[in-house]
């Protein structure tokens, strides 16, 4: 720019400054435009445009100008100022980005170094204050605190003052006064905006992992801001408290006090003082250990007694200092009183205590105003609730909380301290706090985070409050449960602090003392409630101990001693406890030497009363001492006797010691002495005040009386000490004596009323009242109420410690009082606890353990307590009649079981025990008659047999019933004394009706009623046999049914209700005596005899229903009915719809009645149906051992055996079942004809024939002798002639039969074995027959074996193997099983297991046969060891012999091979064959006459080792003497072994062909043929033969039972072999074909499902085997 240029510029500016000065602010506009079009680089043309554009009224145009002009000069001030005038003056507007244009101004300025012109101090001082307002209008309150701490630090410092302040001029002190109050809002508003960032964080965390409710949300931004408060902020403590100050100390004399005083006499700001009372709470509340805790309560507390004194008149300044008080109190732990009144260790805690106390007690005063008896809901606001009551529980001024002397729990002076009304609600505040905190509580959630939640601390105190006031209330459940929430909120507050920034796990935790406290009360608690493990653990874990600690642990181990196993040990252990508690921890504490006095006089002993006296007096002094220190501290008299001042339980106490002492001392006067110091002083002073004590005053109150004779007052003490408590341990036992001796209860009652009254009373009132529990319980028991006895009794027990000797009789008398209640295994357990307990043996226990052993079943244990009972006490009438009625139920049962013989020798035992009750002075004739009479009616119903077989039926007969008769004239004599001493008892008749009615029977008098019995055998007879159907009519009777019948009269008029009376009244035999008139008509004396019975019947029936004998003779009656056949056919169909509707309501009433299921057996064969009749007969048979059950089973049981073969004989179609039921029918009945044509029958099914026989010689000549009728056996009549007819008719039939079968040259009583050729097909089935009815007898599994081992015939070896145990298993469970366990019966079942192995390996080939000879061998020579002298020990002997045999040969073969390394061991007989042939033929000639067949094998296998040892002589030799001994024993077998063994040894003697020639004729040689003709590859052939065979046989299986025969069952097996051979692939030479293989498969399977799987004939199988074994190829798989 030229120098022109530059003047035109400097002339414009000029002209344009003359303009505004001039005012004329356009034209210098104009002329600065004009300037800046010449240079708009010029610095002053800017600065002249600004402010032309200022005075022109454009404030933006000028700050624009401005703003250009110091980006040219940013040094320079002018512009600056200008646009700082310019930005004032837009800031006007109050626009945000007008107020930050003029920050940037302000700062630019600022920035700019000072100077004396333009930037002075004084103008720097101004723009600092602008720009303070500036950035706090805008919200930058942290520039804002900064500016104001500028221009405060520029007030309060010199002039010598750095940094920005000291550029500044001394501010005005309104600007002193406003940077303090700007510098203040500023930190407030920055701390709010931070406390509400934090807060918002806190609550997004919060929803991010829940769905939270507003209380939640709530919950969770107070924590944040309390945690923010709680932070350190130096920036708003220095401007707050600076502002504090500046009001605090503010004076006229000063310019900033005057400013301050201008504006109002200390106008505070309550939100600062709000704020730091917050933040100090937050501190406290965050602070870690109790140190910290301590130091920021009263920093706290220090805050809101300012802020009370400034703004106490604000409602939320008094709740924000409540609730902080509340938080300092449980910091401080303040307001808990002292643990234990005259404590001394605790004094200095105590007295800082109390101060504290105070200091939080006036805060809160302050802060709420209001009564709390006034009625207010406690769940408004809980934090006032618990401030209010808290409060007034503690007042040091108060009555002080349970650490006091006289706060006794139950006392009035504890209700007094603890209104039940405060703690109710207090509970019900903390109560609504909780559902508070848990989200609402019964509100909803909205309306609860309205109620701000009582904070930690605040909820320990006043579960603290609660806890103490309900131990005090003598409420220690409501105690307990408040103890663990307040200890519960004492964790809160310490998990609290985890969360704190100052967190130091090393500092000691905060609220100890309120901990201690807490935990003081639960274990009293738990004390109280009886948890005494609880509470000793609870005791022992407060450290360190104190007297009241000590007390209590003393006063669990005192309460321990009642029920431990020592109690003189532990109540020494408590009394040392209590010695401790106060002498080492509390001598000067009262309550301690309270306890310790009473625990002296519970214990007793020499002194201990005048010791237990001395101890409470000196605490009574103590705390009638401090009672007047707190009430009048300046009274210094002292009442005339200690019990006067001091707390009425000890009083109550010190009465009692001083009683206990007198008594003990002997001086009536002292004990009955009046005035100071006497024993009835203190109990007045006691009994004055209210309290748990007042009972035990009055109840020794009234022993004094007592003791002075003053028996009204007494009384009165003794009726008021039981009102108040019914289980008073004094009052109680005495007012019971005194109502025994006359001196108690009410004119009306009886004594033992009174006492029952006051018992029951204390009952009801406490279950564990020992004294009340002794004295009720046989009171109880002797009115009937046993449930109460039982209960009682169990008290006792308790009381008393239930394994002590001293509760022997405590356990007798429960165990008859459960007796009584049919309690019966709780009854045994008692009685055999006493039995256990007392070292003397109970007698009355023993016989009623007996008793209820026999009423659950178990009469051996029954027996066993009445034996011992009699041991102790001989001819004692109760184990002596108790000993006679176990064994008749024993008798009973073994009848029932057919058992006779056993049953006939407990019967005699039951006599002999009940009449060794008559050996006592009074015996109990009655009983002993009955029971008695009863062991003679089961003797007489046992019908026990003759031994002697020489005597024949008939004989044997005649001697068990003559027996019988006289064990039943025994039992109707015993019958007859018990009606003759009791006439009026309706039992005694019955019993002897009984009598009568067996008499009857025995006699031949008496026949079933209506001959239902005899219509059922005949039924079920003419079914099996196709005789018929018969009908028997009644025989006639004599006197024994008339005597019964009289009986049963008198019965009946005795007791019309018995439906047993009226039973035996329906089925009373006929009368024989009574004959019909000339004029009278049979059938109408049958109908009204049979109407007669149907009343009775339904009488019995109606009375109990569930009588099913009741039900099954009316169903007989009415079927017996249905079978005249003079009745219509309408009236039999509806008597027999009636027999079966009665029939199923007995079986419904009882499934196992034999009676019900007979009738229903005589109701099906009726019908025609066969196989229901045989079911239903087999259930009777089940049910009972009755003769006629076992007899219809038999019959029916015969007649389905003998239908279709079925898969699976079932109980009711198989022989061995009905054989079984005839033999038992027999045994019981001896003289029934019907049992033994049954027994005859069974036998011959099953081929028994020498059985068969001599059972159809019986029962003919039992029909000979029986005296039926006048006509003879062999022309009968009508009626039971008729069935005797029958019967004897088909017993000469079977006779015949059998004779036939029986060869005579066979002696019957050796029994056959396999080695008999003529018997061996039958033989082979009758063992299989044993097999299937027997399965568990190893004898008969190793006949079978035996007969099916000798095949070679692999199917037949594995039929062996089926047949009998494993080779390793066989004896031991032989042993288990029902078989004997005779050492003959394991041998016997090694040998059979022995051989079944030896047939499944033929040969002894194979790799693995010298291992299996070598196992064989050794479990035969075990079983040899075991039995040795028997003859299975020879058969194994002959079976170790063949297996070494075949190792030999196993061995050799092995040899020959040279691939083969055998086993070690294997060859120690190798080179010495000759010692296995010699053992062979040894053991050949020792069982050669027994058995020839396996003496021909065992020669057989001696040929065979000598010709694997190369020894051709040698075994030609042996193979010609084995030929020789066949042909002499001639047994089949035996010749077809010893034939093969010629052939192999080369000796064309033996050809099997011989063999065969000779037995062309049989079965076996027709099966052997077809094997030759296999043996010539003519496959076709022989299966033609096999099938003929087969289907020839199928004929004789019907007659065998439905079992298929051996020769059928060997020719299916050949035949099935032959297709499996031609069913193989030829590769492996097989016919191939495979169709074969498929009917070879059903062929098998049908063979083993039959009931005789392998049951073949030896003969058969060893001549067919070995053709199918030499036809190659063709051997079965």
């Amino acid at each position: 720019m030229s120098a022109a240029q530059v003047k035109d510029v400097r002339t414009k500016l000029g002209l344009a400054r003359d303009a505004l000065a001039a005012g004329d602010n356009q034209n210098a506009r104009a002329l600065t435009r004009e300037a800046l079009a010449l240079d708009d680089a010029s610095y002053d043309a800017w600065v002249f445009d600004g402010k032309a554009a200022f005075a022109c009224g454009d404030p933006n145009d000028a700050l624009r100008s401005y703003k250009l002009a110091a980006d040219l000069r940013s040094d320079h001030p002018a512009a600056r100022r200008g646009a700082i005038e310019a930005a004032e003056k837009l800031a006007e507007s109050s626009q945000d980005g007008d107020i930050e244009t003029l920050v940037d101004a302000l700062q630019g300025a600022l920035n700019l170094p000072a100077d004396d012109k333009q930037l002075t101090p004084e103008r720097r001082t101004e723009w600092t204050s602008r720009l303070a307002r500036a950035c706090e209008t805008l919200g930058r309150h942290a520039d804002a605190l900064a500016r104001w701490t500028t221009v405060l630090q520029r007030a309060s410092a010199d002039a010598s003052c750095d940094g920005d302040a000291a550029d500044l001029a001394m501010p005005e002190p309104d600007d002193v006064v406003a940077a303090l109050l700007g510098a203040a809002r500023c930190a407030l508003a920055e701390e709010e905006f931070e406390s509400r960032a934090d807060g918002d964080v806190a609550a997004a965390n919060v929803s991010s992992t829940t769905i939270a409710s507003p209380a939640e949300l709530r919950l969770a931004r107070f924590g944040a801001a309390k945690v923010r408060a709680a932070k350190p902020n130096p920036g708003l403590d220095i401007a707050v408290r600076a502002l504090l100050h500046a009001e605090n100390t503010a004076r006229a004399d000063d310019a900033v006090g005057a400013v301050f005083l201008d504006r109002g006499a200390r106008a505070f700001d309550p939100t600062l003082d709000t704020v730091m009372a917050t933040r100090a709470g937050a501190r406290l509340d965050l602070a870690v250990g109790a140190d910290a805790a301590g130091l920021a309560a009263l920093e706290a507390l220090d805050e809101i007694e300012r802020l009370l004194m400034r703004h106490g008149d604000n409602p939320e300044v008094r709740v924000l200092a409540r609730d902080t008080a509340l938080e300092a109190a449980a910091a401080l732990d303040a307001g808990w009183d002292v643990e234990e009144e005259g404590w001394q260790e605790t004094s200095a805690f105590d007295e800082e205590s109390v101060a504290l106390t105070q200091r939080v007690l006036g805060v809160i005063h302050l802060c709420v105003s209001f009564d709390p008896e006034a009625n207010h809901d406690p769940t408004e606001d809980p934090t006032w609730t618990v401030a209010t009551i808290w409060a007034s529980f503690a007042d040091p001024n108060g009555r002080g909380r349970s650490g006091r002397v006289a706060h006794a729990p139950g006392s009035n002076a504890a209700f007094v301290a603890f209104p039940a009304a405060h703690r109710a609600a207090l509970t019900l505040a903390l109560r609504r706090d909780d559902s508070l905190v848990a989200g609402g509580g019964d509100k909803s959630s909205k309306e609860a985070s309205n109620v701000s939640p009582a904070e930690a601390g605040a909820t320990m105190l006043g579960w603290g409050a609660v806890a103490e006031a309900a131990a005090m209330a003598a409420s220690p459940s409501e105690a307990l449960d408040a103890a663990r929430l307040g200890l519960k909120a004492i964790k809160a507050m310490r998990d609290r602090e985890q969360g704190s920034p100052n967190d130091a796990t090393s500092c000691a935790p905060r609220a100890q003392a309120a901990e201690r406290r807490l935990r003081v009360v639960a274990a009293e608690a738990l004390s109280s409630l009886g948890r005494l493990a609880e509470a000793t653990t609870a005791f022992h874990a407060i450290v360190p101990p104190s007297p009241r600690t000590t007390r209590g642990l003393a006063g669990v181990v005192a309460k321990n001693a009642s029920s431990g196993e020592d109690p003189e040990r532990a109540a020494s252990e408590a009394l040392s406890i209590f010695k401790s508690s106060a002498s080492e921890f509390g001598p000067s504490a009262p309550r301690a030497l309270a306890e310790l006095g009473w625990a002296i006089l519970k214990q007793g002993g020499l002194g201990a009363a005048s010791r237990a006296r001395r101890a409470l007096e000196r605490a009574a002094t103590l705390a009638a001492t401090l009672a007047r220190k707190s009430s009048s501290p300046d009274e210094d008299d002292a009442p005339i006797d200690v019990a006067t001042g001091a707390p009425p339980d000890i009083a109550a106490r010190l009465g009692v010691a001083r009683w206990r002492e007198a008594l003990d001392a002997g001086d009536n006067d002292a004990a009955c002495a009046r005035g100071p110091n006497s024993a009835r002083a203190a109990l007045l002073a006691a009994a004055a005040q209210d309290g748990p004590h007042r009972a035990t005053a009055f109840a020794h109150l009234g022993l004094v009386y007592a003791a002075s004779g003053d028996s009204p007052r007494a009384g009165k003490c003794f009726d008021r000490a039981l009102f108040l408590d019914p289980t008073d341990a004094v009052a109680g036992p005495a007012k019971c004596d005194a109502a025994l001796l006359g001196f108690g209860g009410d004119g009306d009652q009886s004594a033992e009323r009174v006492v029952e009254t006051i018992c029951a009373a204390a009952l009801g009132a406490s279950s564990r009242c020992a004294w009340a529990a002794v004295r009720f319980a046989p009171i109880a028991a002797s009115r009937g109420d046993h449930e109460a006895s039982a209960a009682a009794l169990r008290t006792v027990l308790r009381a008393c410690g239930a394994d002590t000797q001293a509760a022997a009789a405590a356990w007798e008398a429960l165990g008859s009082s459960y007796d009584a209640m049919d309690k019966h295994s709780a009854a045994f357990k008692a009685y055999r606890k006493a039995i256990a307990l007392d070292q003397t043996p109970r007698v009355y226990a023993l016989a009623r353990s007996g008793r209820v052993s026999a009423t659950i079943g178990d009469l051996a244990s029954a027996v066993g307590f009445h034996a011992d009972a009699l041991t102790q006490a001989p001819n004692h009438p109760a184990p002596a009649l108790g000993l006679a009625e176990a064994e008749t139920a024993r008798a009973r049962e073994a009848a029932r079981q057919g058992a006779p013989a056993r049953a006939a020798i407990a019967a005699a035992r039951a006599v002999a025990s009940a009449n060794a009750a008559k050996g006592v002075s009074n015996p109990p004739l009655r009983a002993i008659a009955k029971r008695s009479g009863d062991a003679y009616l089961v003797m007489a119903r046992l019908r026990i047999p003759a031994c002697d077989s020489s005597l024949s039926a008939p004989a044997r007969a005649s001697t068990a019933n003559a027996s019988a008769m006289a064990s039943c004239r025994a039992a109707t004599r015993a019958y007859a004394t018990g009606v003759h001493l009791a006439p009026h008892k309706h039992n005694a008749w019955f019993d002897l009706a009984t009598a009568c009615v067996a008499a009857a029977e025995i006699d031949g008098e008496a026949c079933s009623s209506c001959g239902e019995y005899s219509a059922l055998s005949a039924g079920a007879l003419s079914v099996s046999v196709s005789l018929g159907s018969l009908t028997l009519e009644n025989k006639p009777l004599g006197s024994f049914v008339t005597l019964a019948s009289s009986c049963l009269r008198a019965s009946l008029r005795l007791n019309p209700t018995n439906p047993a009376a009226w039973l035996a009244l329906g089925t009373l035999p006929c009368d024989a005596t009574q004959t019909l008139s000339n004029d009278e008509d049979p059938t109408v004396s049958k109908q009204r005899d049979r109407a007669r019975r149907e009343t009775a019947l339904a009488r019995a029936v109606t009375l109990d229903p569930s009588l099913a004998s009741g039900w099954a003779c009316l169903g007989r009656l009415y079927l017996c009915a249905a079978t005249d056949t003079e009745a219509s056919t309408e009236v039999r169909f509806n008597l027999m719809k009636r027999a079966s509707l009665a029939l199923d309501k007995a079986r419904a009433a009882d499934a196992d009645s034999p009676d019900a299921w007979i009738a229903t057996a005589a109701l099906h064969a009726a019908n025609l149906d066969t196989g229901e009749a045989a079911g239903a007969a087999r259930a009777a048979a089940d049910a009972g051992n009755g003769s006629d059950a076992h007899t219809q089973r038999a019959l029916w049981g015969l007649r389905s055996a003998g239908g279709p073969l079925r898969d699976a004989p079932t109980p009711t179609t198989s022989l061995g079942a009905a054989y079984a039921s005839a033999r038992r029918a027999f045994e019981t009945a001896p003289s029934d004809f019907a049992a033994a044509l049954a027994l005859g029958l069974c036998a011959e099914a099953r081929e028994r024939f020498w059985e068969a026989k001599f059972a159809f010689e019986d029962a003919l000549a039992l029909l000979t002798e029986a005296p039926t009728t006048a006509t003879t056996v062999t022309e009968p009549s009508t009626g039971s002639a008729s069935f005797a007819a029958v019967v004897a008719e088909e017993a000469r039939l079977g006779l015949t039969r059998v004779t036939l079968a029986t060869p005579e040259s066979v002696d019957p009583t050796f029994p056959k074995t396999f080695l008999d050729p003529s018997g061996l097909r039958v033989s082979t089935r009758d063992a299989q027959r044993d097999v299937h009815f027997r399965p568990w007898c190893v004898t008969t599994r190793a006949y079978l074996c035996a007969l099916l081992s000798s095949s070679e015939h692999r199917e037949f070896r594995y039929a062996a193997r089926a047949v009998v145990f494993d080779a390793f298993g066989g004896p031991g469970r032989a042993r288990a099983s029902k078989a004997t366990s005779t050492a003959d019966s394991a041998t016997r079942a090694a040998v059979v297991a022995a051989a079944s192995a030896m047939a499944a390996t033929p040969g002894g080939h194979g790799e693995d046969a010298a291992l299996d000879a070598r196992k064989l061998a050794r479990n035969l020579a075990i079983a040899i060891r075991n039995n040795p002298a028997r003859v299975a020990a020879n058969d194994a002997r002959a079976l170790a012999a063949l297996a070494l045999a075949r190792r030999v040969v196993a061995e050799r073969s092995l040899k020959e091979k040279p691939d083969t390394q055998p086993e070690k061991g294997v060859f120690v007989f190798s080179s010495s064959p000759s010692r296995a042939a010699e053992t062979c033929g040894a053991l050949a000639l020792v069982v050669a006459k027994r058995d020839p067949v396996l003496a021909t094998v065992l020669l057989a296998a001696a040929s065979e080792v000598f010709l694997s040892a190369g020894d051709t002589h040698g075994a030609m030799e042996h193979a010609r003497d084995a030929t020789a001994l066949a042909e002499n024993s001639g047994v089949d077998d035996a010749r077809f072994v010893a034939a093969a063994a010629a052939k192999r040894s080369g000796d064309v003697s033996g050809d099997v062909t011989k063999v065969a020639a000779s037995h062309t004729d049989s079965d076996a040689a027709r099966l052997l043929a077809a094997a030759h003709v296999l043996q010539q590859r003519d496959s076709r052939g022989a299966e033609s033969v096999f099938r003929e065979v087969a289907k020839s046989d199928a004929a004789t299986s019907s007659a065998a039972g439905g079992v298929s025969s051996a020769t059928s069952a060997t020719a299916k097996l050949l035949l099935a072999s032959l297709l499996f051979a031609r069913a193989k692939p030829s590769a492996f030479g097989g016919g191939g074909e495979p169709k074969c293989g498929k009917e070879a498969g059903k062929i098998m399977a049908k063979v083993r499902r039959g009931a005789v799987v392998g049951a073949v004939g030896a003969a058969a199988a060893a001549r067919a085997s070995v053709a199918i074994t030499e036809a190659a190829g063709v051997q079965a798989s």
